[in-house]
């Protein structure tokens, strides 16, 4: 488990680096909210989906 924590950890500092503003991230831009939402939910929903993969097959390791 302190393993999987670590994981977590460093996937979410990982991404909150590269998720900062860029030249020509536009916030104003008509589609934006749109495409932050989904890619915050599609980022979101994979990030479960490994956890919950590393954690089952690790305990049918055991």
């Amino acid at each position: 488990m302190k393993n999987a924590l670590l994981i977590i950890v460093t996937l979410c500092t990982t991404i909150a680096q590269s998720a900062l503003a860029h030249p020509g991230h536009d916030h104003s831009h008509w589609l934006s909210p749109a495409l932050h939402v989904t890619a915050s939910t599609l980022l979101a929903s994979a990030i479960v989906v490994l956890i919950t993969l590393y954690i089952f097959r690790k305990k049918k390791i055991r």
